[in-house]
């Protein structure tokens, strides 16, 4: 299990994760303040807190943040 902050990894890219893939990664978004979209496959999703985002493996997704 590999847990970090949003803030930890979206702040160094000005709060935006470029549509990845996890190949052998189930991942668990908890989003306790602000939102933003996410972009599964080819749809854009706006999101806000508080809310679970659940990414099952080999979905494609990105994110946009809000800046905190």
């Amino acid at each position: 299990m590999h847990v970090e902050t949003i803030a930890s990894r979206s702040s160094l890219h000005d709060w935006l994760i470029r549509a990845h893939r996890h190949r052998n990664l189930f991942q668990i978004l908890l989003v306790e303040s602000g939102g933003g979209e996410m972009t599964f496959e080819a749809s854009i999703k706006p999101f806000t807190a508080p809310c679970a985002i659940i990414i099952a493996r080999m979905w494609r997704t990105a994110f946009a943040f809000m800046r905190k």
